[in-house]
């Protein structure tokens, strides 16, 4: 006569998994939290400070050089151009400046992306029912997180990648999170064959 296992579950369920999930839904909540939709809602200033669009300031800086070569074409003297540089030499400075800091995020963001592959791809050569397994699956999500809080905190920059980019990001966060939740580690399936 069959027996039924009716053991309950053993703490080594798949819940790891989940977490990595749970990362990536903070990661969006940060994000739409840093983003224009909160802290630029909250406090605009400081969302210009932090997250400008690069864009948008470049155009800032054209319409300064712009102006002086107006100036200097209509015969004004030099002392004038000279205070005029002197007059917008702070918002030169402050543009520059934030143009610097959307660079160094860009680099962050670029950081954390391949540092997340670089731990999925370590992952993949771990065995499945291995503590080191899920602390890679941990740490890549929450890399994975942190990138989409970034992403998100600056949607000028969605609209800056390639649409290729974009779907293998996707692409990449959807196979992160929905494989591995249907798995179990390899000690539990051996504990369910075994009865």
């Amino acid at each position: 006569m069959p027996t039924i296992d009716t053991a309950q579950p053993s703490d080594q369920t798949p819940r790891p998994m989940l977490n990595g999930v749970y990362l990536l839904l903070l990661g969006i909540t940060a994000g739409i939290m840093l983003g224009p939709w909160g802290l630029g809602w909250l406090a605009p200033q400081c969302y210009d400070a932090w997250f400008s669009d690069p864009v948008k300031l470049n155009v800032q800086l054209q319409d300064i050089e712009n102006t002086r070569r107006k100036l200097a074409m209509t015969g004004v003297t030099e002392i004038a151009l000279v205070e005029y540089d002197i007059q917008r030499q702070a918002e030169v400075d402050t543009l520059n400046e934030q143009l610097a800091l959307t660079t160094q995020w860009t680099h962050w963001m670029n950081a954390l992306l391949l540092a997340s592959i670089m731990v999925l791809t370590v992952m993949n050569l771990v065995s499945r029912g291995r503590r080191l397994f899920c602390r890679l699956h941990f740490g890549a999500h929450l890399l994975l997180s942190a990138w989409l809080a970034l992403l998100l905190a600056q949607p000028h920059m969605i609209g800056s990648i390639p649409r290729w980019g974009l779907a293998a990001a996707l692409g990449l966060c959807v196979v992160v999170c929905l494989i591995p939740l249907g798995k179990c580690p390899a000690n539990q399936t051996e504990k369910t064959d075994g009865h």
